[in-house]
């Protein structure tokens, strides 16, 4: 990249994106290289450049899928530079923008997401949506795919299962102490890759320990999500912190959360509707399609998962690679007022 470029900042419960909208440019523009893994990295950090977990961008979509005219495609950059096909908070900021320029009615949008297509509508605001959702530019319903739960679709380098494997089991697998996990596992595909641990209070893991050899085990053959999540209460609802590979810790994940009640309705130890409550930030509502009615304790089979979740812009401007940002709304952060 080398001419300035405008940007957006958004987030989604906290989980932060600088976003450039290339769609103006060639249809012959290289954009899944666009931005080098340093560049991508600059623009991300935190004091040097515009602070960020992802940098998004949003381009024209390669095509049809399954029959469906895509508006767009999203191209993500984790903070570290590596590339990722999905980002489920990120895909409902993008949504949002498609659905704004298409009125704000009740239409629906397809986005392109590496080889999924990703649909959303405009939500109600969920009832008790925490600090960022009551804060929030709009709320967007979006279908994410059906969960990939196939060993080599996670993917793992060796045949596995995927539903529950024991804390002793994984041990083996990995060639750890079983004390060094947190319990029992499952593992899941929902674009990228995650590991599901269902503790009883996921602030009492040292996360940071555990990631700093689990994200990047060899097993994991394009490194690993780790997700750790509560069982429901009676209100449905799961307490859940993730670690985001390439990123870290951080306070919101879209595809996580799904992927962390996912893993528990396949188990038969969620109902097909809960809200996922993310640190510190609100609440994210996943549901599993076609299952709505299903009692409690049945283990339910993948199908296309419902998110719906708060999205907040924040700011706008110009980014130079060669220097400092330009920004239009000098000044506001993440807790300000967004537009």
């Amino acid at each position: 990249m080398e001419e300035p470029l405008v940007y957006k900042t958004a987030h989604g419960l906290g989980n932060r994106f600088v976003i450039f909208d290339l769609r103006h440019l060639p249809a012959d523009t290289d954009f899944a290289n666009f931005l080098t893994a340093e560049e991508a990295q600059k623009i991300a950090h935190p004091e040097r450049g515009l602070g960020a977990d992802q940098v998004l961008l949003l381009v024209p979509p390669r095509g049809k899928k399954a029959g469906a005219e895509a508006y767009a495609r999203m191209e993500v950059y984790n903070a570290d530079g590596s590339r990722s096909d999905a980002c489920g908070n990120g895909a409902r900021c993008l949504a949002w923008l498609l659905l704004q320029e298409r009125g704000g009615g009740l239409g629906t949008v397809a986005l392109e997401s590496g080889q999924d297509l990703l649909t959303s509508r405009l939500a109600k605001p969920l009832a008790d949506a925490g600090r960022y959702g009551d804060s929030a530019s709009g709320w967007v319903e979006m279908v994410l795919p059906t969960p990939r739960i196939l060993w080599n679709e996670i993917p793992v380098a060796s045949e596995s299962e995927t539903l529950c494997l024991s804390r002793d089991a994984l041990a083996a697998v990995l060639q750890c102490q079983a004390a060094a996990l947190p319990g029992d596992a499952s593992l899941v595909n929902l674009g990228n890759p995650h590991i599901v641990f269902a503790v009883a209070d996921p602030e009492a893991i040292d996360l940071p320990h555990l990631a700093g050899w689990l994200e990047t085990h060899p097993w994991f053959s394009q490194r690993v999500n780790i997700q750790l999540v509560t069982l429901p209460d009676k209100e449905a609802i799961l307490h859940h912190r993730v670690w985001e590979r390439g990123d870290g810790e951080t306070l919101s994940s879209g595809t996580g959360a799904a992927a962390a009640a996912f893993a528990l309705m396949r188990r038969g130890l969620a109902p097909a509707v809960v809200r996922v409550v993310e640190p510190g930030t609100g609440v994210l509502e996943v549901s599993l399609d076609g299952n709505q009615e299903a009692p409690l304790g049945t283990a339910l089979a993948p199908a296309p998962i419902r998110q719906v979740g708060p999205v907040c812009f924040l700011n706008e401007g110009v980014w130079d690679p060669l220097r400092r940002p330009r920004p239009g709304s000098a000044g506001q952060g993440e807790d300000e007022e967004p537009y």
